[in-house]
């Protein structure tokens, strides 16, 4: 349905890692729902277990109804693991997804070196997606950074501030290299709370509001020499909508989350989500939480769901 899409850039981050120790494993499972036009279209299976030297994120999704038909997959994971440095920032080791487009089975993996430099990587893609989604190389020197997933994690542990959503707020940074594009992820998130209702679809309660805006640095779309831009009509036509194909049209707004700490934990989680789409916003909700925490003898000491 889409790619996967955190702040502070990799020259900034000075990390000195320790011999593991025994420390407080934190294992949070969430249940995601991803609606469009009322429509139930996709659900995600979330599991990330973090410690103080290490994290692991594994995430699958799995498309509902007529999605399975548009985008030719009932299926997808992701899965990325890493390093937690002294500060608490985190260094991606590896990153991995696989799933079917079109029908077409593509798997791809990156994997970085202590520096957070890529190392290796592994794209199977059908060949007709590699033409019709070409892009510019990225430079080397630029070829770091979170992966999608990591990025996920780094909000969890909440590496963002809160304060005003105003232009002139400071914003948390986030860049993200996905084996083909790098993309700087701003991040403001607000200190007030907001009340979100309960829906079928949701739990509600307290949230913080974050507007995301992006800049892609790197990995610009290579357009076939076939392409022709669509020219604007004159007279473009007026014809009123109703119903549910009113609400179809295309949403250029921000990427929205909205994110709340976890009970009994010092983590964070994204609860609702409004993401930009041609075909019409989609909606993002949390649907289960729980959080199990596990003392270095690997007996769970307190679990807590919401």
């Amino acid at each position: 349905m889409m790619r996967a899409c955190n702040p502070l850039i990799f020259t900034m981050l000075y990390f000195s890692f320790a011999a593991p120790v025994a420390a407080i494993s934190h294992r949070i499972e969430a249940t995601y729902n991803f609606v469009w036009n009322g429509m139930l279209v996709s659900t995600a299976e979330t599991t990330a277990e973090i410690d103080s030297n290490s994290y692991s994120l594994n995430a699958e999704m799995r498309m509902r109804g007529l999605a399975k038909l548009f985008v030719g997959s009932d299926k997808t994971n992701f899965s990325a693991t890493g390093l937690v440095g002294l500060n608490g920032d985190i260094r991606p080791q590896k990153y991995s997804s696989n799933g079917k487009w079109k029908g077409h089975a593509y798997r791809e993996s990156l994997t970085y070196d202590l520096d957070g430099n890529l190392s290796g990587v592994v794209k199977d893609w059908p060949e007709k997606w590699q033409k019709e989604n070409a892009r510019e190389p990225v430079p080397e020197a630029l070829q770091n950074g979170y992966d999608p997933a990591s990025m996920f994690v780094a909000l969890m542990r909440r590496q963002f501030p809160l304060g005003s959503m105003s232009s002139t707020a400071q914003s948390a940074v986030y860049r993200v290299f996905d084996g083909d594009t790098v993309v700087s992820w701003s991040v403001k998130c607000a200190t007030a709370p907001v009340w979100l209702e309960k829906t079928k679809h949701a739990t509600g309660g307290e949230a913080h509001e974050c507007v995301f805006s992006k800049e892609l640095l790197a990995g610009e779309r290579i357009m076939p020499a076939n392409h022709k831009a669509k020219k604007p009509s004159a007279m473009p036509k007026r014809r009123k909508t109703r119903g549910r194909k009113a609400r179809r049209k295309a949403y250029d707004g921000p990427l929205k989350v909205w994110m709340r700490p976890v009970k009994n934990s010092e983590f964070w989680v994204p609860v609702q989500a409004l993401v930009p789409s041609e075909k019409g916003a989609v909606q993002m909700y949390l649907a289960q939480m729980a959080l199990v925490t596990f003392k270095p003898e690997h007996m769970a000491i307190n679990s807590s769901l919401r």
